[in-house]
Protein backbone atom coordinates (compact mmCIF):
# COMPACT_ATOMS: atom_id res chain seq x y z
CA UNK A 1 0.00 0.00 0.00
CA UNK A 2 3.14 2.20 1.09
CA UNK A 3 4.16 2.20 -2.76
CA UNK A 4 1.32 2.40 -4.30
CA UNK A 5 0.45 5.88 -2.61
CA UNK A 6 4.41 6.88 -2.93
CA UNK A 7 3.88 6.14 -6.61
CA UNK A 8 0.86 8.18 -6.54
CA UNK A 9 2.49 10.93 -4.60
CA UNK A 10 5.38 11.07 -7.03
CA UNK A 11 2.64 11.26 -9.99
CA UNK A 12 0.79 14.21 -8.77
CA UNK A 13 4.21 16.17 -8.05
CA UNK A 14 5.51 15.59 -11.55
CA UNK A 15 2.22 16.82 -13.08
CA UNK A 16 1.84 19.82 -11.04
CA UNK A 17 5.51 20.50 -11.95
CA UNK A 18 4.47 20.53 -15.51
CA UNK A 19 1.40 22.57 -15.04
CA UNK A 20 3.66 25.26 -13.98
CA UNK A 21 5.78 25.54 -17.09
CA UNK A 22 5.86 28.88 -18.90
CA UNK A 23 4.70 27.03 -21.99
CA UNK A 24 7.66 28.22 -24.17
CA UNK A 25 10.26 25.53 -26.50
CA UNK A 26 12.88 26.29 -27.58
CA UNK A 27 13.48 26.40 -31.44
CA UNK A 28 12.98 29.28 -33.84
CA UNK A 29 9.54 31.22 -34.05
CA UNK A 30 8.42 33.61 -37.34
CA UNK A 31 6.71 36.86 -36.60
CA UNK A 32 3.47 36.24 -38.34
CA UNK A 33 1.47 38.95 -36.97
CA UNK A 34 2.51 42.95 -35.73
CA UNK A 35 -0.30 45.30 -34.64
CA UNK A 36 0.25 48.46 -33.69
CA UNK A 37 -3.26 50.42 -32.28
CA UNK A 38 -5.78 49.18 -35.27
CA UNK A 39 -3.19 48.83 -37.65
CA UNK A 40 -2.12 45.46 -39.29
CA UNK A 41 1.54 46.32 -40.20
CA UNK A 42 2.69 43.14 -41.71
CA UNK A 43 -0.95 43.64 -43.79
CA UNK A 44 0.22 47.58 -44.53
CA UNK A 45 3.89 46.03 -45.72
CA UNK A 46 1.83 43.67 -48.34
CA UNK A 47 -0.27 46.28 -49.49
CA UNK A 48 2.48 48.70 -50.73
CA UNK A 49 4.07 45.73 -52.22
CA UNK A 50 7.08 45.46 -49.64
CA UNK A 51 9.20 42.18 -50.39
CA UNK A 52 10.23 40.32 -47.81
CA UNK A 53 7.08 40.24 -45.43
CA UNK A 54 6.97 36.62 -45.24
CA UNK A 55 10.12 37.17 -43.35
CA UNK A 56 9.49 40.41 -41.28
CA UNK A 57 11.40 38.72 -38.08
CA UNK A 58 11.86 36.07 -35.84
CA UNK A 59 12.32 34.86 -32.12
CA UNK A 60 14.92 32.37 -30.87
CA UNK A 61 13.69 30.48 -27.84
CA UNK A 62 17.09 29.18 -25.76
CA UNK A 63 16.69 26.68 -23.14
CA UNK A 64 18.44 28.72 -20.42
CA UNK A 65 15.50 31.39 -20.53
CA UNK A 66 17.72 33.80 -22.66
CA UNK A 67 16.01 34.41 -26.80
CA UNK A 68 17.09 36.70 -29.12
CA UNK A 69 14.64 38.80 -31.23
CA UNK A 70 14.95 40.15 -34.77
CA UNK A 71 13.05 42.76 -36.51
CA UNK A 72 14.08 43.39 -40.16
CA UNK A 73 16.05 46.68 -40.02
CA UNK A 74 16.49 46.60 -36.33
CA UNK A 75 19.64 44.94 -35.08
CA UNK A 76 18.94 41.50 -33.33
CA UNK A 77 18.50 41.75 -29.44
CA UNK A 78 19.66 39.16 -26.56
CA UNK A 79 16.61 39.00 -24.39
CA UNK A 80 15.92 36.86 -20.81
CA UNK A 81 12.50 35.59 -19.70
CA UNK A 82 10.15 34.58 -16.80
CA UNK A 83 6.62 33.54 -16.71
CA UNK A 84 5.20 36.28 -17.61
CA UNK A 85 7.69 38.84 -18.85
CA UNK A 86 10.56 38.74 -21.39
CA UNK A 87 12.84 41.40 -20.82
CA UNK A 88 15.27 43.48 -23.04
CA UNK A 89 18.90 44.67 -21.99
CA UNK A 90 17.73 48.16 -22.17
CA UNK A 91 15.46 47.41 -19.27
CA UNK A 92 12.21 47.13 -21.17
CA UNK A 93 9.48 44.18 -20.68
CA UNK A 94 7.01 42.89 -22.85
CA UNK A 95 3.90 40.78 -21.42
CA UNK A 96 3.55 37.87 -23.36
CA UNK A 97 1.47 34.96 -23.64
CA UNK A 98 2.51 31.20 -24.69
CA UNK A 99 -0.02 28.65 -26.63
CA UNK A 100 1.37 25.75 -28.28
CA UNK A 101 3.29 27.53 -31.08
CA UNK A 102 2.42 30.64 -30.72
CA UNK A 103 4.03 33.12 -28.60
CA UNK A 104 2.41 36.68 -28.03
CA UNK A 105 3.56 40.11 -27.37
CA UNK A 106 1.51 43.21 -25.77
CA UNK A 107 2.54 46.54 -25.10
CA UNK A 108 1.54 49.58 -24.38
CA UNK A 109 3.19 53.19 -25.78
CA UNK A 110 1.77 56.34 -25.64
CA UNK A 111 -1.60 54.97 -25.34
CA UNK A 112 -1.36 52.91 -28.40
CA UNK A 113 -1.64 49.39 -27.51
CA UNK A 114 0.93 46.92 -29.92
CA UNK A 115 0.70 43.21 -30.33
CA UNK A 116 3.36 40.79 -31.89
CA UNK A 117 2.42 37.28 -32.58
CA UNK A 118 5.60 35.13 -33.49
CA UNK A 119 5.25 31.23 -34.14
CA UNK A 120 6.77 27.74 -34.54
Amino acid sequence: MKKVLAVVLVAVMVLSLTACGSGISTGTYKLTSYKMGDTDLIQMYKDLGMDGVDELGSLVIKDDKNATISITGEDSEALTYDDKYFYSSSGEKLEYKASGSKITFTAEEDGTKMEMTFEK
